[in-house]
């Protein structure tokens, strides 16, 4: 439970939501064991099915109510806030110079950020039970996480770039020449998922997020104030598994 009268931050999001972000692939770790030494660890690939294509407007009007954490893109960018942000470790961090240094942060925004979905009790990729739009959420483990990291459980972690405010780009199919993009933001009574466009209504066939390629990357911190006190928890247990990793490693290899 959280205490009576605790204080949350507001989480710091970009105010152009296009960063150029390049950390490495996280599915495929190069893990050091010194500053020139290491072996690549393959990792399951928790980053898949985090665009969304919506092809009803029940989805659209999901989307559009609030940071629905049913959706498992909400619930990857708040896994990636936390472990990233949320502990102070920023792109600084993931891309120093020190090669070991940035493979224990890597490896930390990885695990961390498993570790935090596995807390929630979400499904991930791959899982028979998952679901992008509808996926399994435990409130009651989010809303203590939130109390971890001093953040609102109302904080809004929905992708917010691209068109229509992160909802996507709409497009119709037009006959003998494919599916066109339709310009102008999503109003629901003059864009509907119709058979037939009509006087009062454009018919529109699905909308997509171009633009959230990756968005979950715009989550994490670009410049960091220092660690938090959650960070300094969660960046110690990262450790303590990143020195496992490698000497389960090195008992293999004997």
């Amino acid at each position: 439970m959280a205490a009576l009268g605790r204080a949350f931050t507001e989480p710091e999001f970009p105010n152009k939501w296009n960063k150029q972000l390049n950390i490495g692939d996280l599915t495929r770790l190069e893990i050091y064991v010194n500053e020139k030494d290491s072996f690549q660890a393959r990792n399951l690939n928790i980053f898949t099915n985090y665009v969304l294509t919506s092809l009803d407007s029940q989805t659209i009007a999901k989307w559009l109510s609030k940071c629905d954490l049913a959706f498992y893109q909400n619930q990857l960018n708040f896994a990636v806030w936390c472990a990233s942000s949320g502990c102070g470790v920023s792109i600084e961090h993931l891309t120093d110079k020190n090669a070991l240094r940035a493979s224990v942060f890597r490896f930390h925004l990885y695990y961390q950020t498993r570790k935090l979905l596995q807390d929630m009790s979400c499904p991930i990729p791959g899982d028979p039970i998952f679901k992008p739009t509808d996926n399994s959420v435990n409130m009651l483990k989010y809303k203590k996480l939130c109390n971890e990291f001093a953040v609102s459980p109302n904080a809004d972690f929905r992708f917010k770039g691209g068109e229509n405010g992160g909802l996507g780009t709409m497009y119709n199919y037009w006959s003998r020449d494919g599916y066109h993009a339709v310009k102008g933001a999503y109003d629901p009574n003059k864009f509907q998922f119709l058979e037939n466009s009509t006087n009062e209504a454009l018919k529109i066939d699905y909308v997509y997020q171009e633009a959230a390629i990756e968005g979950w990357k715009q989550f994490i911190l670009e410049k960091s104030k220092g660690l938090t006190k959650a960070g300094m928890v969660r960046i110690d247990d990262s450790i303590r598994t990143y020195v496992y990793c490698i000497l389960g490693s090195q008992a293999q290899m004997r």
